[in-house]
């Protein structure tokens, strides 16, 4: 079991974790900027599905066609029920606590997700896809440095288009059925109102949201402001993405979810 927090610094292995993480943002500055990974902080369940070796990262980290084909139609029902034991692990202290898991991930496979957590509710996240593919694209690029020896940026645009179009088909066709178990969060919104925004997921689906919580995201806000690590600096253009093909692929999902294009 995980220990107390208070104890974390006596640890071996939290000391070394963090030292490894410490180090790998020294040597790659860019990535806290676009996606902040720190010892002491929650971070993606691509963690825990790495160790069935069934994740989205090493499609995005590595090139490896033979592992992608492999991956697409894997089935994740292991995967999940060994991230069930893994999480159940590191809250055998906290029983009662309600679980978030973010992680893009789960696009791939929500049946296996809805088979291993029956009571789960999903907060569907939503923008314009043409920004959110350059911006994945971005991240998995940055990532890639120094494992691959000659990167092809419209190559790996191409890839990713396809990629996450996939995972939100099979989310689509996972929602059938599943509306009162989905909650629509535009990026915009979230942007404009992040506090209204928790607030109104709390309500949609029953969670207490009192004002020691409230007071507790405000605080997180204030004292982690946007840019506190870095401007995230991209475009499409960069990865060979045109504004008419990325809106034709995802037409489907724009018009199912209302998502505004820009």
């Amino acid at each position: 079991p995980r220990p107390p927090r208070d104890r974390w610094e006596q640890i071996d292995a939290y000391v070394n974790c963090k030292a490894k993480m410490d180090a790998m943002a020294e040597m790659n500055p860019d990535q806290s900027a676009i996606h902040l990974q720190l010892a002491d902080t929650v971070d993606e369940c691509w963690n825990i599905f790495r160790q069935s070796f069934a994740s989205v990262t090493f499609e995005c980290l590595f090139r490896i066609p033979t592992y992608s084909a492999w991956w697409a139609n894997c089935d994740m029902g292991a995967a999940y029920a060994q991230h069930r034991r893994s999480i159940g692990l590191i809250g055998v202290d906290e029983p009662d606590t309600r679980w978030i898991l973010k992680d893009p991930s789960h696009l791939f496979a929500p049946e296996a997700l809805f088979a291993t957590y029956p009571d789960a509710n999903v907060v569907m996240t939503h923008r314009d896809p043409l920004k959110a593919v350059a911006s994945v694209c971005s991240l998995t690029a940055v990532s890639r440095q120094g494992f691959e020896e000659h990167p092809d940026n419209i190559v790996h645009g191409a890839e990713q288009t396809e990629l996450w179009a996939r995972g939100i088909e099979r989310l689509l066709a996972a929602r059938a059925g599943r509306e009162d178990r989905f909650y629509d969060l535009h990026f915009a919104d979230f942007q404009r109102d992040p506090l209204g925004s928790v607030a109104a997921i709390c309500d949609r689906f029953g969670y207490q949201f009192d004002t020691a919580a409230e007071q507790a995201v405000a605080q997180w806000a204030a004292d982690h402001p946007k840019g506190e690590h870095g401007v995230h600096d991209y475009s499409p253009e960069q990865y060979g993405l045109r504004a008419e093909a990325i809106h034709e692929r995802y037409a489907k999902y724009i018009e199912a979810c209302g998502v505004a294009v820009e």
